[in-house]
């Protein structure tokens, strides 16, 4: 049987049951619009952060206020940038947010996972294209991901990467070299 104490309500997008429309535009409520939200991950602060479509990361605040943090509509490729919204994603399939506020994305036909930090720049964890097919451990851009999609943080910082099309589960963790920081 279905738990009837829980309540589903709308908060964001096209509010039409009958007739759903996709489409792309920030704004609050109804009046934002969304091309194919995938992914879901949520910060301290309440803001949720979802994958939208193949080029597109977008922040939803506690008010239901929707504006693209990452990329640009109907832009796909592969750039950081200091500004998330010149950034190049290719099929983001996966978020999750660490304690600190960095958000961590899976770019899935880059091969890549990506961050976006607290300050907005976007720039690259680990992996490299155009490779994929392989998945090979390594630090930064000598590791390789087949097929990187869901992603979680533990409390530790510890990042773990579902590598769906390697059949396997990846651990990303930062490496501290004496010296660097």
């Amino acid at each position: 049987s279905v738990a009837s104490n829980w309540l589903v309500t709308f908060v964001a997008g096209n509010n039409n049951a009958t007739s759903p429309s996709s489409g792309y535009s920030d704004g609050t409520g109804a009046s934002a619009s969304f091309t194919d939200p995938i992914s879901l991950g949520s910060d301290r602060a309440g803001n949720i952060y979802m994958a939208d479509g193949s080029q597109l990361m977008r922040r939803m605040t506690p008010d239901g206020t929707v504006s693209t943090v990452v990329g640009a509509y109907g832009s796909s490729g592969y750039l950081d940038a200091a500004i998330g919204t010149n950034a190049k994603v290719n099929q983001v399939s996966g978020v999750c947010v660490d304690a600190a506020g960095y958000v961590y994305f899976s770019d899935w036909a880059n091969v890549r996972i990506r961050c976006l930090s607290p300050a907005g720049a976007v720039t690259t964890v680990a992996g490299h294209s155009p490779v994929q097919g392989q998945a090979v451990d390594g630090t930064g851009d000598v590791a390789m991901f087949f097929g990187p999609r869901g992603l979680c943080v533990d409390p530790s910082g510890t990042l773990y990467v579902a590598d769906r099309d390697s059949n396997r589960v990846r651990v990303v963790q930062r490496v501290i070299s004496a010296g660097t920081n």
